[in-house]
């Protein structure tokens, strides 16, 4: 018996599924928009296992009932040094909500959520220092049971 074939790839936004060439990220000043568009990138070029729900996209889940959402969370900020330009240092998480179905036990989730620590842990992603990967394991969430990923991460910019 064949594997089964990987899902479609992921589209986390409209510049990213209509294929139009974006500059390099290091050509870009780093804003939150251009910082999430980083994560989202590495996270739908990279992440195979299962659908992907993106912030404030549609979607539907699958039949399965295993899946993962994507959700960036900017928590923090501060002047990280003086002087001009200053440089200001942000601080946030990456977020992975692995969802199965009840019933199956949490090694279902924890299985996907294992794979998307890995994928993040020692990622390079453009002007980002990730930290390592937290899991967490919840109960029944909406219907399904859920484990979460949490990578904090920070990012610094000039002003």
């Amino acid at each position: 018996m064949s594997p089964p074939s990987p899902p479609a790839p992921n589209p986390c936004c409209s510049a990213c599924s209509s294929g139009a060439e974006e500059p390099p990220l290091e050509e870009i000043a780093m804003s939150f928009t251009s910082a999430r568009r980083a994560v989202e990138s590495y996270f739908g070029a990279n992440w195979l296992l299962t659908p992907i729900a993106f912030e404030n996209v549609a979607f539907t889940p699958p039949e399965d009932g295993r899946w993962v959402k994507l959700m960036i969370l900017h928590e923090q900020s501060e002047q990280a040094a003086l002087g001009s330009p200053a440089l200001h240092r942000y601080r946030g998480r990456i977020l992975i909500y692995c969802f199965t179905p009840l019933g199956g036990g949490a090694q279902q989730a924890s299985i996907l959520a294992d794979a998307a620590a890995t994928l993040f842990d020692g990622a390079l992603i453009a002007s980002h220092v990730l930290l390592p990967p937290e899991i967490t394991e919840d109960e029944d969430i909406d219907g399904s049971y859920r484990a979460a990923v949490a990578i904090p991460f920070w990012r610094d910019e000039t002003h």
